[in-house]
């Protein structure tokens, strides 16, 4: 699931270009550690990891070997 996560956040925040890219500022590890906090809304967490599962079976689980 974050493989999927990582590689859509190195999409929308790619390296190379005028703003930070998501490994710059740790996208990844930051959104694993906020979405297991107990404070974090339940609701957003379940639409992110299963928004994940989603996109690698609309994509026959190769979103990830793309490019």
């Amino acid at each position: 699931m974050y493989a999927t996560i990582a590689a859509v956040q190195g999409h929308m925040f790619p390296e190379g270009s005028a703003i930070p890219s998501a490994k710059t500022f740790r996208a990844t590890p930051f959104l694993a550690e906020t979405i297991v906090h107990p404070t974090y809304d339940k609701e957003i967490r379940v639409f992110v990891v299963e928004g994940a599962e989603e996109l690698q079976r609309r994509e026959n689980q190769k979103f990830l070997t793309y490019g």
